[in-house]
């Protein structure tokens, strides 16, 4: 059975850079649902405007489009994958649990990343307006393609983000520790958060 890592924590906390670096230790492919649906609002299309408005205020996108969204991921990927984002919710948690039933062995990363180090990354985090590639510079040109560096819009919200993360989302890992294995990672030390992860797998 495949296993799916469950990327948990807060907005600025790690998860991406987490993500991306076990991704560049081969046979995992990471979904990323702030990826997609930035790309939807990018790309305008009726889909991605609904989800603007979202994004915009500041507020968890609705199940009834995040879900599809995630279930047409997995479906499609193969080998152990890696789940960025999601779940946000109890409902997005009994859905996931539910997929996983046949399909994945599942395993959570949650990120201790203390509250002050979140702001100080956030501060700092920008995305390319042409290839939406995320970083972390004060200014200048995206690393990957060249294109102008900008503040995302949904950091300009992040007290509001991390304020509903710790009411609405953080509670959901007493669930999750119900139902699967933690690992604690602190996202200012993404190198020994990566080798405790692969060295979980290896014990699968």
């Amino acid at each position: 059975m495949r296993t799916l890592i469950i990327l948990f924590g807060p907005p600025g906390s790690g998860k991406g850079l987490l993500g991306d670096k076990l991704v560049e230790q081969g046979q995992m492919l990471k979904v990323a649902t702030g990826d997609i649906l930035r790309n939807a609002v990018k790309q305008q299309t009726p889909l991605g405007i609904k989800i603007a408005r979202s994004v915009k205020s500041g507020i968890l996108v609705d199940d009834d489009i995040v879900n599809p969204i995630v279930k047409k991921a997995l479906d499609e990927a193969s080998g152990n994958i890696i789940l960025d984002g999601y779940p946000r919710r109890l409902s997005q948690l009994i859905t996931l649990k539910g997929w996983c039933q046949q399909a994945f062995e599942p395993l959570c990363v949650y990120m201790t990343t203390p509250i002050n180090d979140i702001l100080s990354r956030i501060s700092q985090r920008r995305i390319c307006e042409l290839c939406g590639t995320t970083h972390f510079a004060a200014a200048g040109c995206c690393p990957k393609c060249g294109g102008r560096s900008v503040v995302r819009e949904d950091d300009a919200l992040i007290t509001q983000r991390l304020n509903d993360y710790l009411k609405t989302v953080d509670p959901l890992i007493d669930i999750i520790d119900q139902w699967c294995r933690i690992i604690p990672v602190n996202g200012m030390d993404i190198t020994n958060g990566v080798q405790n992860v692969l060295a979980c797998l290896e014990s699968f």
